[in-house]
Parts: structure tokens; sequence; C-alpha cells
């Protein structure tokens, strides 16, 4: 099977082809599954940067939500999903807030604006998030009124701003892949397949925090332009 991010006509060509360049080695990507496409990126981001968005983000902290399937945009509490989370709006000034946007741009070769608003999520101890899905169903009241923002979640970006002394992986059951929160760390994985399929595979979740706290700061990418 071709990875997408050698093939030359592919939608996700070349995500990582600058990253492989000589003068800005500066990321070690490490390849956790080719189908479907999982990457780990150590070091992407400082660890004072990521107190600056931890720090920035606490005062706003609520309890987390998940799509409402009847149609509700505004999420609703589900037991599934345990942590507080904010979101960094796109009005905000702070350059931390865009150097992060824009290093996920360049890291997946996708345009800025087709990223969601950057999403800051902290996990306490026996807090988790069930396994789920990033994408959504356009079965479903929910999914189809969440399209209409910029389409389909084709990847999502996760990074570690603050890793817990025990606990909080992120796990792919289907894949049998368990990924250890590191501070500064950043998990890359696509949603689609190289048809802009939904992959079943994606399935993923954060496990437990047994002892700390686990920061987390997600950014999803959408087909087109959020909004």
């Amino acid at each position: 099977m071709q990875v997408r991010i050698f093939a030359l006509f592919s939608f996700f060509s070349f995500v990582f082809a600058d990253l492989r360049k000589p003068d800005e080695g500066l990321f070690e990507v490490k390849t956790l599954s080719i189908s479907p496409e999982i990457y780990l990126i150590e070091n992407f981001f400082s660890p004072e940067d990521c107190d600056h968005l931890r720090k920035k983000a606490m005062p706003d902290l609520k309890r987390s939500t998940v799509v409402d399937e009847t149609g509700d945009t505004n999420g609703v509490v589900h037991q599934a999903r345990t942590s507080s989370g904010m979101f960094f709006s796109p009005f905000i000034q702070d350059p931390i807030v865009t150097l992060l946007e824009e290093k996920i741009a360049k890291l997946t070769n996708t345009p800025k604006k087709n990223g969601e608003w950057i999403q800051v999520m902290r996990y306490q101890p026996k807090e988790e998030y069930l396994p789920h899905y990033d994408f959504f169903d356009p079965n479903t009241s929910g999914g189809r009124s969440t399209l209409l923002r910029g389409g389909q979640r084709i990847a999502t970006c996760i990074l570690y701003l603050e890793e817990p002394k025990k606990g909080g992986e992120t796990i792919f059951p289907y894949m049998m892949i368990s990924v250890p929160p590191k501070k500064g760390g950043l998990l890359l994985f696509y949603n689609c397949n190289e048809k802009n399929e939904v992959d079943l595979l994606t399935l993923h979740g954060s496990a437990p925090v047994i002892e700390g706290e686990k920061w987390i700061a997600t950014r999803w990418i959408r087909q087109n332009t959020f909004r």
C-alpha cells in the first residue's frame, strides 16, 4: 500500500515533505500506522509555549461536550467524555495560539483557514474520553448540521501540553495502539482514507488519568474553510 504522504496526486501529498529537508530537521516523525495513517511528532512545541496555552485556557474551562445528534450545535454533556475544556476564539490576539495554528497548517499542508478553533482540554484523575470517532455521521441531524461548517474532519492533531504521572494514553482499540502523552509531542491521524471516505479503524479514546493531570490542545482539520 502506498502511503499518502508520498503520493504526488494525493490530497495529502507531501504532508511531511518540508520536515524531511536537511535544513528543517527539527522534528522526529514516527509512523505508528500506515492504514489508517497515524504519526507522532516529538518536540513539536516547546514546554514554555505549552505552559502558556495551558495557563491561558485555565480560567475558561467548562465540562466538555459532544456533538448533539439532534442538531444542537452547542453540544451536550455526555458521560463518555468527562474532561473540562474551552476553545480559543479566532479573534483572540495571542502569538502562541497563532504559532500553533501556523505550524499545524504547515505540517499537514492544509490551509490555516481549514482548521477548527483550537480546543484545550484538561483530564484530572479518573477522567477519560471513551472510544469514539472524530468524523461526523451524515445520517444524524447533528452530523449534517456540523458538516455544513466546512465539510468532514479529515485529520486530527493532538498536542500534549502536560503529561500526567500515570495513565491518560491515547488509544486506538482496533489498531492495538496506545500513545503515552509526552509534553510537547503532537499526535496526527487522518480520519479519512485516500478517497476521503471515513475510516472506521480511527476509533480512538483517552484512557483514564490515574495520577496527575493531562492537558491537550486539539485542532481538527476540515475539507474546506471552517466557519
